[in-house]
């Protein structure tokens, strides 16, 4: 019996904690969707990234997916992005994991059925030579880029805009911005705050007004753009008066030398006290309690002289 009951006591902590380790899996896998959305944000207002979505392969990514079996690369990205996606790879890459002999040769397999970027290198380059030179100062064409090579990572977080899409175990994961692509965001949103020529040009003309009636003027210029910019959107339009009552709602005017049709009445005088339409069908004195009497119909019959009798 003690035996039974410790069996008992342990099956019950191993449920326990199975259960919470269930919980804690799925407020981890939670926090993950809502970290990759974040950032797919993030480069959505501060780099104009847009739908569907452009990811580029390295051979090692590739690779390592391939060895995992996670899958088709292109159904892992579209899970974890929320959208669909296009997936590149360049010829250089193509060309690198031939060469690495027979244990790439599923990979080289693998990355010939994804389609190449246009133009950029082309072999005997090298695979990071190319998304070196394909990605450029800040990443013109938008790319995500799927690695898992340490240095080549190290690059890619110079070039303002680059997301990086790595694995970690057996998950593939969206890094966070670096510092430097927060700062170059923080840049561009200020630069866009800015006013614009004509606000700075209405501006001017609002100082050299206020400076003539005396009254005071904004305390920076930031406030000065956002009044110029709620002047112009909210500014209050003159109400269209109407010019003339409705066409189809009013008579026609009378035409010259036509005078208007009137009503045919009775030229009869009429009693007063009485309508018209009683005295027209009212009885005779003496005669409102006789019957009129029914008329008989009767039949006419054809004379012999018409021919119609029998012949003789």
């Amino acid at each position: 019996v003690a035996d039974c009951e410790a069996r008992k006591d342990v099956w019950a902590r191993l449920i326990r904690c199975a259960s919470s380790a269930r919980r804690r899996g799925r407020a981890m896998k939670y926090q993950k969707v809502k970290q990759t959305r974040r950032v797919v944000r993030f480069y959505r207002v501060s780099f104009d990234f847009r739908e569907p979505f452009r990811v580029f392969v390295d051979g090692s990514f590739l690779h390592s997916c391939i060895q995992k079996r996670l899958g088709v690369p292109k159904d892992l990205f579209a899970k974890l992005l929320g959208t669909d996606v296009k997936v590149f790879t360049s010829k250089c890459v193509q060309a690198d994991l031939r060469q690495k002999g027979e244990e790439y040769a599923g990979t080289a397999l693998a990355a010939q059925r994804l389609s190449c970027v246009r133009g950029g290198l082309q072999p005997p380059a090298s695979g990071k030579d190319s998304i070196i030179e394909l990605l450029g100062e800040d990443n013109p064409e938008h790319f995500f880029v799927a690695t898992l090579d340490a240095e080549l990572k190290r690059e890619i977080r110079k070039v303002p805009g680059t997301p990086i899409v790595t694995l970690q175990n057996t998950s593939v994961v969206l890094e966070q911005p670096s510092a430097q692509q927060k700062k170059v965001a923080e840049k561009t949103e200020r630069r866009t705050k800015r006013p614009t020529e004509m606000e700075q040009k209405w501006l001017k003309a609002q100082k050299q007004k206020r400076q003539a009636d005396g009254s005071p003027s904004p305390s920076s210029a930031m406030d000065a753009a956002t009044h110029t910019r709620n002047e112009m959107l909210f500014k209050k339009r003159p109400r269209s008066k109407a010019k003339g009552p409705n066409p189809l709602s009013v008579r026609k005017p009378k035409e010259d030398g036509k005078p208007r049709r009137k009503r045919k009445r009775d030229s009869a005088p009429v009693e007063q006290g009485t309508t018209p339409h009683a005295t027209e069908h009212a009885p005779e004195p003496g005669t409102e309690h006789r019957r009129k009497r029914p008329r008989k119909r009767t039949r006419k019959r054809r004379s012999k002289e018409d021919g119609a009798g029998p012949a003789d």
